[in-house]
């Protein structure tokens, strides 16, 4: 209570309801979600990563063909590289590259991303985990679905969601703006690249 109140009332009896300052609900000031295009701007992708799908996310994958792409790839396992090798150098691999397609894929939180699946070899044969892949950027074409590793089965498990999850929203980019912000550093198109001269053993 206020020494100089003479009305009795303590100074917790006179503040404001707890949701308000200076005559402003703070229910009406907060952001909302879409500020982005409410503020009229629009997000400049720079950063598009090559990668399976995290085991937690539902994803959908482009079924527009022109956002597809088949390549022969370099993958370097211990630097968990991906490199796109050009036609004119597969002689110097000696069989180190393999057959890949590259999906354009959407996470529901909106990641998005290059999905690379191995495709078969000369013997037209796909192991268990390549297969169940497959199946799945086919599946996700159509539908969202959420894959992950099944180690005692070797291959992955694909779920369904329960809820409808809505209509994915794809960038407004080409295929080739795609793959060259995706792989700008990981095109290999010359003999003298650093990770061809390593493989000759030059470096």
């Amino acid at each position: 209570m206020n020494n100089g109140d003479l009305t009795g009332k303590a100074d917790w009896e006179e503040m404001p309801p707890q949701n308000q300052f200076l005559g402003f609900n703070l229910d009406d000031l907060k952001m909302d979600q879409s500020f982005d295009q409410l503020a009229g701007v629009k997000k400049i992708i720079t950063n598009i990563p090559i990668r399976k799908p995290a085991r937690q996310w539902f994803v959908r994958v482009n079924p527009d063909p022109s956002f597809q792409l088949t390549v022969g790839a370099l993958v370097l396992k211990e630097e968990q590289e991906t490199y796109i090798v050009h036609p004119k150098l597969y002689p110097e691999f000696s069989g180190e590259f393999k057959g890949m397609k590259l999906f354009c894929a959407i996470s529901k939180q909106g990641v998005f991303f290059i999905w690379p699946v191995n495709l078969p070899g000369a013997d037209g044969k796909l192991n268990p985990w390549h297969e169940s892949a497959l199946e799945a950027v086919t599946r996700a074409q159509k539908d969202w679905i959420r894959v992950a590793p099944n180690m005692h089965l070797g291959a992955y498990d694909i779920f369904t969601p329960l809820g409808d999850l809505g209509k994915p929203e794809w960038p407004d980019l080409t295929m080739e703006q795609i793959i060259n912000i995706s792989f700008k550093h990981y095109i290999i198109d010359s003999p003298d690249h650093p990770v061809l001269k390593r493989l000759r053993g030059e470096i």
